[in-house]
């Protein structure tokens, strides 16, 4: 239990120091997330007529990808191989890092094919990592050698599911607008237009705000008093050895949550199921 404790008082110094180093700014730093620029891009893989040991050949799709200004193809090429399960191996050089294989398939000696780069219909003059991307590219991976004829993948030979940047930007409108409502729904039903105000009594719900944050919604006062009933509990469960606090302790037959008076302490908290998620939780919408 002394190491428990001792653990403990190091994440509650820890949050405390956050709060010193990071006052209320909180909800000012996570407005500003809604402000980066965002881009759609089209990502295929295509081994075309190649196959790896198994015999078996690759093909993923054109695939649209939102991402932050400033992702590299690396960035975008990665996303779609992780999303389909594909193994790859990245390596790092002087020059930039570099898909060494894809799907177990490397640089061929004997046909000369490896995995071709292009953008737009053109072979690139870079790598992947030193690529970044615009708004409405069309990137590739293609297996074959060197000065191929190939220069997109099968799956973009329809057009018709391309995308011009009007109507990427409508895209990205539409997202953000259908978020909005998504965030406003939350607040509303959830947080009870921000009469709840959530502690570490309730990491999901703290959760649940510091998602919020992330995804810009504005609501900067509620933030800031979240922010600060969780310092509170922390001070005084770091001088005094607890607060009183409202705990859920189950439903009643209309599935309505029970709550009661309870007192929390850094001993009830460790001792709980859900200690590590608590403190995880607390910790990341401190430090958001």
């Amino acid at each position: 239990m002394k190491h428990v404790n001792k653990i403990i008082s190091f994440v509650a110094v820890f949050a405390l120091a956050l709060g010193l180093v990071a006052p209320v700014n909180t909800a000012t730093k996570t407005a500003s997330a809604e402000d980066a620029s965002k881009i759609v891009v089209w990502a295929a893989v295509d081994s075309l007529d190649a196959t790896n040991a198994t015999g078996t050949s690759l093909s993923i799709a054109k695939t649209p990808l939102h991402l932050e200004e400033g992702a590299t193809a690396t960035d975008a090429f990665k996303i779609i191989l992780d999303q389909n399960g594909i193994n790859y191996n990245i390596v790092k050089s002087e020059y930039g890092d570099y898909y060494d294989s894809i799907f177990y398939l490397g640089y061929d000696e004997v046909s000369g094919k490896y995995w071709n780069f292009t953008v737009n219909g053109v072979a690139s003059e870079v790598g992947t990592s030193s690529y970044t991307l615009k708004n409405g590219d069309k990137i590739n991976f293609l297996y074959q050698p060197y000065g191929d004829s190939v220069t997109e993948a099968p799956s973009f030979a329809d057009d018709g599911t391309t995308i011009t940047e009007e109507e990427a930007t409508e895209q990205l409108k539409s997202a953000k607008d259908a978020r909005l409502k998504l965030c406003e729904a939350i607040y509303k039903n959830n947080l009870k237009n921000g009469e709840n105000v959530p502690g570490m009594e309730s990491a999901s719900t703290l959760l649940t705000v510091y998602n919020l944050m992330k995804a810009g919604f504005e609501a900067k006062d509620y933030y800031e008093k979240v922010y600060k009933n969780v310092l509170k509990q922390i001070t005084a469960m770091d001088k005094f050895g607890g607060v009183k606090v409202k705990s859920q302790v189950g439903y009643d037959d209309d599935y309505n949550p029970i709550y009661e008076d309870t007192t929390m302490t850094f001993d009830t908290i460790s001792n709980s199921m859900n200690a590590v998620s608590t403190y995880a939780r607390t910790i990341l919408f401190l430090g958001a």
